[in-house]
């Protein structure tokens, strides 16, 4: 399967996946009315250059997020983070500590 092809495909799942969790659309979620409900540690990985989903969108969903990290990757869009080993060795570092790297 072509690289880009598949990157599309992981996030389209990661999205639906998100979806179905909590019931609604991603692109409806109030992040003001969740604010109480995010508790737990969160990590957020997000491209200033990704042109699907505005960097603001990142910063406004840390702001509502008290426990999360932002973490901001260059030059590598909306789909190409998905597969960047330095964000993957991030997210794995997180998942088994619950702290950013």
């Amino acid at each position: 399967m072509d690289p880009l092809a598949e990157n599309a495909r992981n996030g389209c799942l990661v999205s639906n996946s998100g979806e179905r969790f909590i019931g609604t659309p991603l692109g409806r979620v109030d992040l003001e009315r969740l604010r109480n409900g995010l508790r737990h540690p969160g990590l957020i990985l997000h491209d200033l250059q990704d042109r699907t989903v505005p960097f603001a969108a990142a910063t406004a969903l840390h702001a509502a997020w008290p426990g999360s990290t932002l973490v901001q990757t260059a030059n590598l869009g909306h789909r190409r983070l998905l597969a960047d080993t330095a964000v993957i060795a991030q997210t794995a570092a997180f998942l088994a500590t619950g702290k950013p790297a």
